[in-house]
């Protein structure tokens, strides 16, 4: 055996005999020699694969789990909050907020009807769900309920919820489409034979496509059908009959049936087709590629902008479920980081999505819903078990460029292309005959329930005119010629009752110019009647009125009326008393008004108060 060099000697008091020192001196020896061997090979038994192993930040880890008292039924997240918030229903008839770093914000009371398995978020917090048997009804941030729908006995059995742009709501049955208001008016309902084997996707939009029964592929938006593509040159009842799988991004949809893949633009353009060796089971759209999994336990890569293929990969894993987490990655050259997710019901994986080579393979609980990918990248699995699961998604290596993103609409109005030619030169031009003859075609376009009534126009036509002479005072010989306070009025009430929340953010902005007391009534009143609260802006709002005097409330006791029931609305529609409701109310109780005011006021806060 070599000698061994220690800095420091033996000391023969501690050995004191030979045994003992010759025993010491093996068992330095020993242990130094296993010390310098040389490592193991990857092809020893203890070895636990013979590829090498991702480092520990590229594999799938369990970052929390929470027990709720039953099995989720839906998923839903907040986005746009730090930290992200998840939202789940459960079969305990129970509604759970969770941080998504796992801490519990809310759990409701137990609702008086069971739940579906349907779960969405409007973009002012509302959540919408179906409550047996098969009532649509709205739902508050604590899981009380605002406001509930009865189905029609001749309705079908609501398949889908979807949201849509600007807090409107969407229901798709197997005959019809509905389309909703966040307060739940009903704006129109819409005949159609849809494919119930292939679920709609929604485009960032606001947009939903879907299979038709009879082979196309359909956009719906707030105008009904606005787009039908026929697909392929195949009978379409043999087309129709395929079950075909969607994927959106901002620019492109992507659509499966059998073994052809076709690529349109949100315009339906038709860009590319793409057959395969087997029926295309999932799909879904990255920045800059299209995977795809198929019947013969496959996953392929598919080059976006010409349909050419640029890996596949084996998997053995049936019924699995693709997703892409997309993470911004700031560079000079506008990169982002993208995975590939895999999961069924017993794993998850994560690919790379340059070459296809598998990142993680972890054994996940049986998931009762498919699972939610947060922006953070956490996967929120909500197990059979009755248990929510967070796992965090691996960093993936693979680069890809950031897509351009094109012109959407925003939360605070439709396309600007709404209107005809005449219409506008009616607004820019038209007297007061003109606009009270188009207010009455108006009021009659809105009574239709069809998607005939062009819901978009009817509310770009309300808007310009419920600020004429207001926004776009027109003034000839030191007067105003377009001052017309009751076409104001007529067009706020009806943005009122079929208004979506862009509306209720420009009845605000029209607040801060009207000088017409009736019309503040009318647009207090709207305000009220839209009562979503908009991040907190309307009671804001509603508050500085008040205390800076700029609406007289000793002096007007309607208008006064009219500000306390929008400001309950307000508050019962999202659940919480804030400072400016409470401050706006104790104003009023302590202000001139007439004491009749002054009571109601409190009577108010007392009413109030029982919500929190």
């Amino acid at each position: 055996m070599g000698k061994v060099n220690n800095s420091k000697k033996i000391s023969r008091s501690c050995l004191s005999s030979p045994g003992s020192y010759f025993l010491a001196m093996m068992l330095l020896l020993y242990f130094s020699g296993l010390y310098s061997a040389a490592p193991p090979l990857l092809s020893q038994t203890f070895s636990v694969t013979a590829e090498k192993l991702p480092s520990v930040n590229r594999q799938i880890t369990l970052e929390w789990k929470y027990a709720t008292g039953g099995r989720v039924l839906a998923l839903t997240s907040t986005h746009s909050s730090r930290p992200e918030i998840v939202h789940l229903l459960s079969e305990d008839r129970r509604l759970y907020s969770l941080r998504a770093d796992g801490i519990l914000l809310r759990r409701s009371s137990r609702l008086k009807s069971r739940p579906q398995a349907f779960l969405q978020r409007s973009p002012d917090g509302t959540l919408y769900s179906i409550l047996e048997p098969g009532n649509l009804a709205a739902l508050d941030s604590t899981g009380r309920l605002i406001w509930k729908l009865e189905p029609a006995e001749s309705s079908s059995p609501i398949q889908w919820l979807l949201p849509g742009h600007s807090g409107l709501l969407y229901t798709l049955s197997g005959r019809s489409i509905s389309l909703y208001t966040h307060t739940g008016q009903l704006i129109w309902q819409e005949p159609a034979k849809l494919q119930p084997s292939s679920p709609p996707k929604v485009d960032p939009s606001g947009s939903i496509w879907i299979f038709s029964g009879e082979g196309d592929l359909l956009r719906i938006d707030a105008s009904g059908i606005s787009l039908r593509v026929p697909v392929g040159n195949e009978p379409s009842q043999a087309v129709g009959s395929k079950p075909a799988v969607i994927s959106t991004s901002h620019s492109r949809v992507a659509l499966a049936t059998g073994r052809n893949i076709r690529m349109y633009t949100h315009t339906g353009e038709f860009l590319w087709k793409a057959d395969l060796f087997s029926t295309a089971e999932d799909i879904s759209l990255g920045v800059s590629k299209l995977y795809v999994r198929t019947g013969d336990q496959r996953i392929a890569a598919i080059d976006g902008s010409s349909g050419a293929e640029l890996w596949n990969t084996r998997i053995s894993m049936k019924s699995a479920k693709l997703a892409v987490y997309s993470k911004p990655f700031i560079t000079l050259q506008k990169q982002n980081i993208e995975t590939l997710l895999l999961y069924n019901q017993h794993s998850i994986r994560a690919y790379e999505t340059e070459s296809g080579s598998l990142l993680s393979d972890r054994p996940i609980p049986q998931p009762a819903v498919p699972p939610l990918i947060l922006d953070s990248g956490r996967i929120i699995i909500g197990g059979q078990d009755w248990v929510v699961y967070s796992f965090l998604s691996p960093e993936s290596p693979s680069r890809q460029p950031v897509q351009e993103y094109v012109s959407l609409p925003s939360l605070h109005s439709f396309p600007a292309d709404t209107l005809t030619t005449a219409e506008q030169a009616l607004l820019e031009e038209g007297g007061r005959s003109q606009y009270q003859m188009l207010m009455e075609e108006l009021r009659a376009r809105s009574e239709k329930i069809s998607a005939v009534k062009n819901y978009p126009g009817m509310l770009a036509l309300l808007t310009e005119a419920a600020g004429v002479g207001v926004l776009n005072p027109i003034r000839r010989n030191g007067v105003y010629i377009n001052d017309f306070p009751e076409i104001r009025s007529q067009a706020v009430g009806l943005l009122g009752k079929y208004g979506t929340l862009a509306s209720q953010r420009f009845l605000l902005d029209l607040l801060e110019y009207e000088w017409d007391t009736q019309v503040q009534l009318k647009i207090i009143k709207a305000i009220g009647s839209l009562q979503s609260n908009l991040d907190g802006e309307v009671l804001k709002t509603l508050r500085n009125k008040v205390e800076s005097g700029k609406i007289p409330i000793g002096e007007n006791p309607l208008l006064t009326t009219e500000m306390i029931h929008s400001i309950k609305a307000v508050c019962t529609y999202s659940g919480t008393v804030g400072p400016d409701a409470i401050n706006s109310l104790m104003y009023i109780y302590r202000s001139d008004a007439p004491r009749s005011l002054r009571r109601l006021a409190m009577q108010t806060l007392r009413e109030l108060a029982q919500l929190q």
